[in-house]
């Protein structure tokens, strides 16, 4: 009694705390996989008293699970004070996790009560074997590419934070299901030394042990089928596709589309490779003598289904191996990816990372060392973003960023910024090897000299005297005003659901994708992107004036100047498919005067420039812009062509052949093009490309001349500065099939 006491008294302080963390608040994921150790170590602890095996274990099992309803119950009254999104989840997972895990436990108690030894020598045999399982599971994940994963207690590992969606894992059934299957194996076992004595029923109960024992060792063979156990090999052999270059070794997908490309993926790893050592000032491979490995995705669900993180790429440098998804040439997802192997040579401790005095990971010198080396390019570089952040009240102190645990509890795109400028800010201002000095344990103070706090008020000075538009105010205010996980409203279930929905768009499931979206406003009503999200399902299939309600709904909300020109140029793509053009034009010429991103303003300027034109190029342009179904883009760019010597075909064309890898065919179009568009944006756009297509057609002479008239103006200074360095590396590294 005094043990069920102490486990109940342990279960409800458990429960009433996380009543105030979030994600750890409802009957869910998080509670579970928690209660789940919980539960697995009390019932490892618990010594089970009298015989048979058989009928100690079902007892125990019961009261154990009578234990549970306590957290259990306790969580589920929190509901009350805090929305439960998908509570009939996270009953199957309190089901599936604590309620397996106690199964689990007690059978291993079990087992070990039935040595003949005292029972303390029991209790600490039953708790090695359970600290066993748990280190096996770290091995495991720190060894093997998969960063989640399945253990015995545990249930299931999610791997990454910023992977919110999460509905029932893949394979958990099947493991949970071949957990209770090694648990009774375990309690027949027993049951069978137990009556070893009696003939018939040891007899008996041993055929039953074999039975389980074939049929569990069977069901583990399979595990991989399910989505459990994945290893590197697996991993390699699901992708099939495999191309070694100087210092990697980079497996893809062995489609015809990927080996067609494998060129361009092993170029774009050696110039990154170039650009991460000019950086860095190391050589990972020529250090440790291995090639780095490089395990590249065809999609998120790929990437989820065989090592998770869809949406979370990983370099596990203590491995020389990084797991990413490679979008198209040039992809910073890689820089970012390979800056962490960089940081192999001078990270500290087993994993190569930083940490303070070995304990716990500092986050923020990780991922900022790999922003900061990185630099992507946007709208905003880093330095302008984190200024506008700053400006916006909107930026925590990166002194709490430091440590190991401050980062997590940001929103990533706000942790990574602010960090990746204080990063580059101190290497551009006292050099790269200070910096590797500071990395292993965070010591900033004798590697500068200084206090971490003097070199934070530092670079808050730099950027606080960054000169800001209205523009660049709105696009971060656009960009970064979204919270973390830990602050958003029932942020694993509409992750899950807005995953769906994006499913129903590719598949044009109409009414699935529908009750998908309502459920997530019934969450979150007043979420402004949600609407305009919704918005465009609902235009993407075809139900206009549902869509025209939603975008006025969200108009009449008193939207940011970004939201707003989303919604506006959403409603000009309705009036134009309404027959009404000039109306449409209104709304492109509005929301261009707004702060949007360049991605948006380049398209509102193509679709302002089109409606300029005669009717019969406006027709034309309406079936290219607006109607994506109708597969007849080169078609229509030709009739449009046909009509008149129009730049701006000329332009859409030649975008067409580029992404079709038609460089040659490309930059005919491309000249007339930049010649005669009227927007200096698509001028530039136009030029980058044209660089790219003679980049690609091996024409690095003039590839160079051509990106020297870019002008220092954003958003392309920083791709024109990455342009100038791939031509030069290529002219001084001609690889093999370019």
């Amino acid at each position: 009694m005094r043990a069920a006491a102490t486990i109940t008294a342990i279960y409800g302080v458990a429960a009433v705390a996380c009543c105030f963390v979030p994600l750890f608040q409802v009957v869910g994921y998080e509670s579970a996989a928690l209660f789940g150790v919980l539960a697995g170590f009390a019932g490892v602890l618990w010594p089970t008293l009298g015989s048979p095996p058989l009928s100690v274990w079902w007892n125990r099992l019961w009261a154990s699970i009578a234990l549970l309803c306590v957290p259990l119950g306790v969580l589920s009254l929190n509901a009350v004070r805090v929305l439960n999104c998908s509570p009939g989840l996270g009953y199957l997972y309190w089901f599936l996790i604590p309620g397996v895990s106690i199964a689990v436990a007690t059978s291993f108690r079990v087992l070990v009560d039935q040595l003949p030894w005292s029972a303390r020598r029991r209790t600490i045999a039953a708790t090695v074997m359970a600290v066993f399982s748990i280190v096996a599971f770290g091995w495991q994940l720190a060894m093997q590419p998969p960063i989640n994963g399945f253990q015995l207690f545990l249930g299931y590992f999610s791997g990454s934070i910023y992977d919110e969606a999460l509905g029932l894992p893949d394979g958990l059934v099947f493991y949970r299901a071949w957990c209770l299957a090694f648990a009774v194996t375990l309690v027949v076992v027993a049951e069978a030394r137990y009556r070893w004595r009696n003939w018939l029923p040891f007899a008996a109960v041993s055929a039953v042990a074999a039975i389980l024992i074939a049929a569990t060792v069977l069901g583990w063979q399979v595990r991989r089928e399910f989505g459990v156990d994945h290893d590197r090999e697996t991993i390699a052999e699901r992708l099939g596709g495999r191309i070694e270059t100087e210092h990697f070794e980079i497996y893809f997908p062995a489609t015809r589309q990927w080996y067609e490309r494998s060129a361009e993926l092993a170029e774009d790893h050696e110039f990154r490779y170039a650009q991460m050592h000019a950086f860095f000032g190391t050589d990972p491979v020529a250090l440790r003598g291995r090639k780095v490995r490089s395990f590249v995705y065809g999609d998120r669900d790929q990437k989820g289904q065989m090592m998770g993180g869809r949406r979370t790429l990983v370099a596990k440098l203590w491995l020389g191996e990084m797991h990413i998804l490679w979008r198209d040439y040039g992809d910073h997802l890689l820089a970012h990816e390979l800056a962490h192997i960089f940081t192999e040579p001078f990270g500290a401790g087993p994993l190569r990372l930083s940490s303070r005095f070995g304990v716990g990971v500092n986050m923020g010198l990780v991922e900022g060392i790999a922003t900061a080396a990185d630099w992507p390019s946007g709208d905003l570089n880093v330095h302008t973003a984190a200024a506008a952040l700053r400006r916006l009240n909107a930026a925590p102190d990166i002194r709490g960023m430091l440590g190991a645990s401050g980062f997590w509890t940001q929103s990533s795109s706000r942790a990574y910024t602010l960090m990746g400028s204080f990063i580059r800010y101190l290497v551009d201002t006292h050099g790269i090897d200070k910096l590797k000095q500071a990395y292993p344990n965070g010591d900033f103070e004798g590697a500068y000299g200084e206090p971490v706090d003097a070199l934070v008020a530092q670079w808050e000075t730099f950027v606080d005297g960054i000169d800001l538009s209205d523009r660049d105010m709105a696009r971060a205010r656009f960009q970064y005003d979204r919270p973390s996980i830990f602050e958003k409203i029932c942020a694993r279930t509409v992750a899950e659901l807005r995953r769906q929905a994006e499913d129903h768009a590719r598949l044009g499931e109409r009414d699935a994708g529908v009750a998908a979206w309502e459920a997530i406003l019934g969450f979150d009503p007043a979420n402004v992107r949600y609407r305009l999200e919704y918005a465009s399902f609902l235009t993407s299939v075809e139900m206009y004036e549902e869509a025209e309600r939603e975008v006025k709904s969200v108009l009449d909300a008193q939207p940011s100047d970004v939201e707003k020109a989303i919604a506006l140029e959403m409603m000009g793509d309705i009036y134009w498919r309404r027959g009404d053009p000039s109306a449409a034009q209104q709304q492109y010429r509005t929301c261009m005067t707004l702060g949007v991103p360049n991605d948006q303003l380049r398209m509102l300027q193509v679709k302002d420039e089109a409606l300029d034109r005669v009717p019969a190029v406006v027709s034309i342009a309406f079936d290219y812009l607006l109607r994506p179904e109708v597969d007849l883009g080169a078609y229509q760019l030709q009739k449009w062509l046909n009509e008149g010597d129009d730049p701006l075909a000329h332009y859409l064309l030649a975008r067409r052949l580029f992404a079709a890898r038609q460089y040659v065919e490309a930059l005919e179009h491309l000249k007339p093009a930049i010649a005669g568009l009227q927007s200096a944006l698509l001028v530039q756009e136009a030029t980058l490309l044209a660089v790219e297509a003679l980049y690609f057609s091996n024409d690095y002479a003039a590839a160079q001349s051509l990106v020297n008239t870019l002008g220092p103006e954003e958003p392309y200074v920083t791709l024109a500065g990455e342009w100038k360095q791939r031509i030069a590396w290529a002219r001084r590294n001609r690889l093999e099939g370019r």
